[in-house]
């Protein structure tokens, strides 16, 4: 019985450093939004802020033609849902891009660069109280 339980708890402990959680702490480059995410197998969570304000977020990891890529969603206000694709950071900097739902579709709004969140001084305006780019 202990035999048994040491190999389950040495087989569980070599899952779990497998699995190990990866953080993923971003600004988006000339707006204030920032994501203090968390990613570990295909699960995504975290929040978005630095706008003053803080929003819950969750989403997934995927692989689309052979890129990386992490996603999640939020709201700011319950109105329409908005989907953030981040790329794979190379040198720490990456791409975004920002879907729209309303509840009919899903559109791309915006796009951009980011970088990692050193907490410096970042831009003034939220990027989902711009005009939509349609």
């Amino acid at each position: 019985m202990i035999k048994k339980i040491a190999l389950s708890t040495a087989l569980f402990l070599s899952l779990m450093a497998t699995a190990q959680a990866k953080s993923f702490n971003v600004s988006l480059d000339s707006f204030c939004n920032t994501f203090a995410l968390t990613y570990q197998g295909t699960s995504v969570y975290g929040t978005r802020g630095g706008c003053g304000y803080t929003v819950i977020d969750g989403g997934a990891v995927a692989h689309v033609g052979g890129t990386l890529f992490l996603l999640t969603a939020d709201t700011n206000d319950g109105a329409e849902i908005f989907t953030w694709y981040f790329t794979k950071p190379v040198g720490g900097h990456g791409n975004w891009y920002l879907y729209e739902s309303v509840g009919t579709s899903n559109t791309l709004v915006n796009s951009g660069t980011y970088s990692p969140d050193t907490g410096a001084s970042r831009g003034l305006i939220d990027i989902t109280k711009l005009p939509k780019r349609h």
